[in-house]
């Protein structure tokens, strides 16, 4: 799977132009040279070779997204995404993610730069045709994708995703993987934004002359309707928090921390959402959980073995919580592991999930919360003493086996998540 760093339009609009024949003017690429001298001074790094500038159609763009989306394992890496999403409540049973996504990245990109060909790719977003200058929303884009060149020319972004097979990486630790990408786009989101207010202040007239043409498209700004909430944070998340965990490094100590960020990257997504938790040096707790497939029965194979993170206790709270009541119970995140089963007949998952937290108090704080999300969850179940509840597809069972850690089940019967439970808990 190729990493492609891109920025999202996020307009459920007509899109960007459907043609670009022409051929870039002089003053066209000497005003993209000078967003590029722009990028590189807010950001400080250089880049010794010229990228290579280019212009896709839309119907370019078509093919490209469907590319990349295209590989066998690449498609086998989202629907084994979209398993785990359907266990977890995160996605509807039966949506085709490999659609779902092909759709909304046409929808929303706004422009890209790939690393392996090393050439910055530009959309008209809000012109209708090539010209000699650039529009002030395609500027801004320009920025931000050329950012990412100096990331890659500065810190390798294939050796920084796992190297060739960035695919693998993903897949064995998505926290990690999503923190990272956090770190790639809240770093060229910043500098986007620090070029954007630069404008305002040296050239305040360019600004003034195309900002009511800007706010218009600002106004219609959203994820088209019908795209799974999960993957709509999914994909703002490393744009919004990312900026966010940016902006706490610049503020302690500069760019050159952020340069330094990219040497000794994040590690969680607790780390993006905490950033005193990086700076601390606070890492995660390592969690065992055993392998409990044998109380399942014949059939059950392990899918995975591997940590959450805090983004998606968070995202899994919320199916039924409020977001007072998720910040408070995922706040002490302190590590987990998740094993998650399917059965290859009936095609059902089950999994066993570990958390362990700072401290007992944000333990009890989330088993707590977990309380209410059974109740919310389970509105007809009267949980017995053993802490499970059942619905007619599924049962959910709970244990607190030490002071800081919590164990939850789930698997289509009542017997297989309580023997889980008691398993995990016991080991």
């Amino acid at each position: 799977m190729k990493r492609i760093f891109l920025i999202l339009a996020l307009a459920a609009t007509a899109g960007f132009i459907a043609a670009q024949d022409a051929e870039p003017s002089e003053a066209l690429l000497t005003q993209m040279s000078r967003l590029e001298a722009d990028a590189i001074d807010i950001r400080g790094l250089a880049l010794d070779v010229p990228v290579k500038r280019v212009f896709p159609s839309r119907d370019d763009v078509v093919t490209f997204v469907a590319g990349q989306l295209d590989d066998l394992e690449t498609q086998q890496y989202y629907r084994d995404a979209g398993l785990v999403y359907e266990a977890f409540d995160l996605l509807e049973p039966g949506t085709d993610i490999v659609a779902v996504l092909q759709e909304l990245l046409v929808a929303q990109i706004g422009g890209y730069y790939d690393p392996e060909t090393k050439q910055m790719n530009t959309l008209l977003i809000t012109g209708d045709e090539l010209t000699d200058r650039l529009p002030l929303l395609e500027q801004i884009v320009y920025v931000h994708e050329f950012t990412h060149a100096l990331q890659d020319a500065n810190f390798d972004m294939q050796a920084f995703f796992g190297g060739e097979d960035d695919l693998a990486f993903s897949t064995q630790y998505p926290d990690e993987a999503q923190a990272r990408l956090a770190l790639v786009e809240g770093d060229a989101t910043e500098v986007m934004t620090a070029y954007t207010l630069m404008l305002s202040t040296e050239r305040p007239a360019e600004i003034l002359q195309e900002m009511d043409a800007l706010m218009g498209l600002v106004s219609t700004l959203e994820i088209p309707p019908g795209t799974p909430k999960i993957l709509e944070q999914e994909l703002t998340f490393p744009y919004l928090q990312g900026q966010v965990f940016v902006q706490r490094l610049v503020a302690e100590g500069g760019w050159e921390l952020v340069n330094e960020a990219f040497r000794n990257p994040p590690v969680s997504t607790e780390h993006i959402i905490n950033p005193s938790k990086y700076l601390s040096g606070d890492m995660p707790h390592k969690v065992e959980v055993m392998d409990v497939s044998t109380t399942l029965g014949t059939g059950w194979e392990e899918h995975f073995s591997r940590t959450a993170g805090e983004f998606f206790v968070r995202r899994y709270l919320e199916t039924q919580l409020d977001a007072f009541s998720v910040a408070r119970a995922a706040g002490g995140w302190g590590g987990d592991t998740y094993r998650f089963y399917v059965n290859a007949e009936s095609h059902a998952a089950a999994w066993v999930w570990k958390l362990s937290w700072d401290s007992t108090a944000d333990a009890t704080q989330f088993y707590e919360a977990m309380l209410r999300f059974m109740a919310q969850r389970y509105p007809t179940a009267v949980p017995e003493f053993s802490l499970c509840w059942s619905g007619s597809a599924d049962t959910m069972c709970m244990a607190q086996p030490t002071p800081d850690t919590v164990v939850i089940t789930k698997a289509p019967l009542r017997e297989q998540a309580s023997s889980m439970r008691d398993a995990a808990a016991n080991n």
